[in-house]
């Protein structure tokens, strides 16, 4: 079973009279006094609800003693079911007795637990059995054969010769309760809930989930967990006489990027991590590797023709995509090998190398000029730069 708030009143306002709200329904009506609501002295009082809010059959009330009250010379109380001629009361002396009556007749009379200043009385009513509770502990239950029907819950207070203040008061019906239950497709899911009630549950092996003690009304369900999205993101339910199941959803991995510039379009950039694969650079060397989960990823940019800096790099993906992972690209040339069977550049290709060598002139009459072996003349000797692959020292030609 479960609890419905149909209507509260917490007293805040002007001292005077108690309301539009309330109805005496015995005695003479109360008022407000001091942000609370006042039974008054010696007065026998009951004050129904008669504000917005529909109540059943079962329904209960909860008053809560005000500050102002000298608690131990005073009787407190709640009613329900009442329509002005016909009700239940519970009436409790702060100084350890209560009466539990229909229609001011006595059903009992026995020792209570003793009270203080912000305590709560509640009665509840569920098909003809009565409960009391004090600060939300049962210390009466009756079970009435002819149980009263309609009217609706309220305030009460005996004579004294001390006011009963109440700082708060709530009524509602009690309900059928069901639930909801389902799967999300893997365990440790939170499934909250909206609706009529809200709370959450937490989905346990294979994502089995069971939302219970839901009263009946219309409910939303949202599943949520760290590194995953679920298909649907919600679900709206609505509870009536039964049960609900089969309310599924499908998980999958969170995924994020990796992007940045490689300087040059049609780059291959490769990655490696929890997953491999590669991506072609688009225009301007821009590149996204995408559906990446959480993880540790080594990133290289390849090319023929180029050389890259830093050649790869490792990016950690952590929840969020990671951007900025650059590259510079330099572009190389390769220098054929245009020697002859003998080891010496062919002539014809002199002009061609020229360009990527480092030319060196020697004076034939310094001491260590290079001479050609073959004809007795200085030669110039000239050397390949640092190539990939071609780094090397072609043998002298002649000049």
């Amino acid at each position: 079973m479960s609890k419905l708030i149909i209507a509260s009143d917490n007293f805040t306002r002007a001292n005077g009279a108690i309301g539009s709200n309330w109805s005496a329904s015995l005695g003479t009506a109360w008022s407000i006094t001091s942000n609370q609501a006042d039974g008054g002295t010696n007065n026998p009082g009951y004050e129904r609800w008669v504000g917005a809010g529909s109540f059943a059959n079962n329904q209960y009330s909860i008053v809560t003693i005000g500050p102002s009250a000298a608690v131990h010379y005073t009787y407190f109380g709640v009613v329900l079911n009442d329509n002005g001629t016909n009700f239940y009361t519970l009436i409790v002396y702060g100084f350890g007795d209560y009466f539990l009556e229909k229609n001011g007749a006595t059903l009992i009379f026995a020792a209570a637990p003793l009270l203080a200043v912000g305590d709560t009385i509640e009665l509840d009513n569920v098909g003809g059995v009565l409960t009391g509770y004090h600060n939300g502990v049962p210390f009466v239950t009756y079970t009435d054969a002819t149980p009263l029907t309609g009217g609706t819950p309220g305030m009460a207070c005996l004579f004294a010769g001390q006011d009963a203040f109440y700082s708060n008061w709530v009524g509602g019906n009690i309900v059928s309760t069901f639930s909801i239950s389902g799967s999300t497709g893997i365990a440790g899911t939170t499934v909250s809930y909206t609706g009529t009630s809200s709370g959450s549950v937490t989905s346990g092996v294979g994502g089995a989930y069971t939302i219970p003690g839901l009263a009946p009304g219309a409910y939303t369900i949202t599943p949520t967990q760290t590194g995953y999205t679920f298909s649907p993101t919600s679900a709206n339910e609505t509870l009536t006489t039964s049960n609900i199941t089969g309310v599924n959803f499908t998980p999958a991995p969170t995924t994020f990027s990796i992007s940045g510039n490689v300087g040059v379009a049609g780059v291959t950039v490769s990655y490696t991590g929890p997953s491999s694969g590669s991506v072609i650079s688009g225009a301007g060397g821009a590149y996204t590797i995408s559906g990446l989960a959480n993880g540790t990823y080594i990133i290289t940019p390849t090319l023929a023709g180029y050389i890259f800096t830093p050649t790869s790099t490792i990016v950690v993906v952590n929840g969020s995509n990671v951007t900025g992972t650059n590259f510079i690209g330099s572009q190389y040339y390769s220098v054929p090998d245009c020697r002859d069977t003998n080891g010496w550049p062919n002539n014809s290709v002199n002009v061609q190398r020229t360009l990527q060598y480092t030319v060196q002139k020697h004076d034939s009459r310094k001491a260590g000029a290079p001479v050609d072996s073959r004809k007795n003349k200085p030669v110039d000797s000239r050397v390949f730069p640092n190539i990939p692959g071609n780094s090397r020292t072609d043998p002298p030609f002649e000049s």
